[in-house]
């Protein structure tokens, strides 16, 4: 079984908070932690810097053999998503459950 990670996100995803996130999801990584999914259900902003990073995130993870799905997205990350196409690069499912089962079967 592949270990999968899951992050949970609330609040704001924005240049002021990114730092923090960032840091958490690096630690992970260099403790081995390649397959991430992102719990979105409590987020309640997200910028265009932030939306960067998580592109940049699945990059990354997907270059060294892991994998980034986000499970649970909010409205304001649903509509986001939806809008920008992300909805068409990003593995989301509706619950952390499937979202854990996809990384470990792909």
């Amino acid at each position: 079984m592949r270990d999968v990670h899951v992050v949970e996100i609330f609040g704001d995803l924005d240049t002021a908070s990114l730092p923090g996130h960032r840091a958490r999801i690096d630690a992970l990584m260099r403790s081995g932690v390649h397959r991430l999914v992102l719990d979105l259900q409590g987020l309640s902003f997200i910028n265009s810097t932030a939306l960067g990073f998580l592109l940049a995130l699945k990059e990354r993870l997907e270059g060294e053999g892991g994998a980034l799905a986000i499970a649970r997205p909010s409205t304001v990350m649903e509509k986001a998503l939806r809008v920008l196409r992300l909805d068409e690069v990003f593995r989301i499912r509706p619950t952390v459950e499937e979202a854990v089962a996809d990384l470990q079967g792909g």
